[in-house]
């Protein structure tokens, strides 16, 4: 009986380690998602849509295009501005910016 409550403990001890560790890996991925004024991160929020940082653009790839702000971040590739230009990528002729 002792053998059993043994590994009875071990084996809640081990899945009490797994659940933890999921936990922690679950809430690490959320801290390194896009936040509101946060680098290395491409962009942040401001209202009801996704800014790219500096030097920073949005990239749709179907269209060739790429725009500094977007209300759907994850529909598009985040590219350093450099590496789109580079890559054949121009900003949309429809969208009007301040910059």
């Amino acid at each position: 009986m002792q053998k059993f409550k043994l590994v009875l403990f071990s084996l809640a001890t081990v899945l009490c380690c797994g659940i933890v560790a999921v936990v922690f890996f679950k809430l690490q991925s959320r801290a390194l998602s896009p936040v509101e004024g946060t680098s290395p991160n491409p962009y942040y929020y401001s209202a009801d849509h996704a800014v790219a940082q500096n030097g920073y653009v949005f990239v749709s790839p179907k269209k060739g295009y790429y725009y500094f702000e977007v209300t759907k971040p994850e529909d598009f590739q985040h590219l350093s501005q450099s590496e789109a230009d580079k890559s054949g990528f121009i900003m949309d002729p429809n969208v009007s910016t301040l910059n």
